[in-house]
């Protein structure tokens, strides 16, 4: 999963090896994105079988000069 610009520049990405995305929708002030995580093999499934929530969005200014040092 990711959030892209116009320009197909990437801003943001989620993965996580065996489990799937569903998208829930933009959050009100179009600051990021919802989804939650399902896991996406039946074994997987039964251990864990909570569908956690998440928020993606783009890192603000300060965060993205933080990753690049």
């Amino acid at each position: 999963m990711a959030i892209y610009t116009r320009d197909g520049k990437p801003v943001a990405e989620a993965y996580k090896v065996g489990w799937s995305p569903s998208i829930l929708g933009w959050a009100p002030d179009s600051s990021g994105v919802y989804f939650e995580m399902s896991a996406s093999q039946d074994v997987v499934s039964s251990l864990a079988p909570y569908e956690p929530l998440f928020k993606l969005s783009p890192l603000t200014e300060e965060e993205a000069r933080r990753a690049a040092i």
